[in-house]
Order: C-alpha cells, then sequence, then structure tokens
C-alpha cells in the first residue's frame, strides 16, 4: 500500500468512527471492560451553616455559608488560607447568566483559554450571557496537576457559588467537574450524558485541553455543544 492510499484508508476509519487502534497482542472485545480509574472529587454538599464546620476539618465550611452574595464568597476564598492561595484575586466565578461553565481549574495555557472561549462562541456564549466557575480558583504551582485533597479543600465554596449563581443549567467540561455529578466512569463515558449537580441539569463534556491534545474528539465536542444550546434556548 502507499503512502497516499494509507492515509486514505486512516481517514475513511477515522471518519467511519475508529476510535482505537488494533494492539499488538490478541484482545478479547467482548469481555468485559477492565473498571476505569476513579476520578476521586467530592461530592459537593451545602455548606449549610456555621455550626456544622465546628470541630470539622475544612473550615472552608464555615466561610462559604456566611457568604450571602458572589461578592463576599469571592472575599471568603480570598481569605482562605490554603497553601494554593496566590496574592491575585481568585477565579471561582466569573461573568453573568443562566448557563454556567464548570471546569476544574483556571486555564495558564493561552491556546487552551482561546479554544475555549471559540467553543462557547460558537453556541452563542460568552461572559455577558454565561458564568464560570471552576473547582479550584488557583492553579497549581508549575503546572504540575491538582490534588484531591485541594479539591476537598475548596468544595465548600463550589457548592454555594453553585447555590448563589442559581444557573438554569451546567456545562461541565472534564472528568473532574462531571465527577460532582456523582456517577462513576471518566468523561469518555459521561459526555453527552445529562447529569444533575446540586439539583441543576448538567451535560458533561470534554475540557478544552483534552481537545487540543485529541482533536478527532472535536465532532463530539461540537455535538455535546449543540444539545446544551438546543436545551439553553428559551
Amino acid at each position: 500500500m502507499t503512502t497516499a492510499a494509507a492515509a486514505d484508508a486512516l481517514a475513511w476509519l477515522v471518519a467511519a468512527g475508529a476510535d482505537c487502534p488494533v494492539d499488538a497482542a490478541p484482545r478479547n472485545w467482548l469481555a468485559a471492560p477492565p473498571a476505569a480509574a476513579a476520578v476521586v472529587v467530592p461530592k459537593l454538599t451545602a455548606a449549610a451553616t456555621p455550626a456544622v464546620a465546628t470541630g470539622a476539618a475544612n473550615p472552608a465550611i464555615a466561610l462559604a455559608a456566611a457568604a450571602m452574595d458572589l461578592s463576599a464568597l469571592h472575599a471568603a476564598v480570598a481569605a482562605f488560607d490554603h497553601p494554593l492561595r496566590q496574592p491575585t484575586p481568585p477565579h471561582l466565578v466569573s461573568g453573568d447568566g443562566a448557563a454556567l461553565i464548570l471546569t476544574d481549574l483556571p486555564d495558564e495555557d493561552p491556546a487552551v483559554s482561546r479554544l475555549a472561549q471559540r467553543m462557547l462562541a460558537a453556541i452563542g456564549l460568552d461572559a455577558g450571557n454565561s458564568r464560570l466557575a471552576h473547582l479550584l480558583p488557583y492553579a497549581p504551582p508549575a503546572g504540575r496537576p491538582p490534588r484531591a485533597a485541594e479539591f476537598s479543600a475548596y468544595a465548600p465554596f463550589v457548592a454555594r457559588a453553585i447555590t448563589l449563581a442559581a444557573p438554569r443549567m451546567i456545562l461541565a467540561l472534564g472528568a473532574q467537574a462531571a465527577a460532582l455529578a456523582g456517577q462513576t466512569g471518566g468523561i469518555a463515558s459521561l459526555r453527552g450524558q445529562w447529569l444533575t449537580v446540586a439539583g441543576v441539569p448538567t451535560l458533561a463534556s470534554f475540557h478544552p485541553r483534552q481537545l487540543l491534545k485529541q482533536p478527532e474528539l472535536k465532532r463530539l465536542a461540537w455535538a455535546d455543544l449543540q444539545a446544551f444550546a438546543a436545551r439553553l434556548a428559551p
């Protein structure tokens, strides 16, 4: 087979929906798949009352519960004593609107931010008619992956932010954001599904960070965005 013919055959397979190569060793494709590694993200629980925090390991519960609006919540996050805290304002929730876009953390990569903006713009969303929220208000140092303990520490602020923002729908981008719905499985199995986070209808899809590494997933992400826009439309 020539190089051109091989390229044509590969393009046809991709267009047909093939998403994995044939392994060098035989595999039983009818066998049950191995359990996917669990994404460790704490369940969102209401930051109910300061009394709940008495003796609790996480003082963020009391700080979050005391915030009566998003401005106060941002001030509480900024005052929260945690190793991730930075002198810059926290990136917890920004924008305004009935749609809430939920991701794991603020992205420092301009390419990821640009793709995220273009994805939302394609369905008519921007900072003027949607909110952007993060599970962590600060990116971990040196680009390292976030830790489960860090998600747990800031979880009360995220729960309170969703309550105060009162979105009509949530678009959860990435495995960590989708895991807040309490479902098992990775983002590949959760994407395209309507879930529920804190009582709010939530659609899971791929994070732009993953789409830059695996552009073949963009067609699935586009289908998710269209489904989200269709349900969001009045």
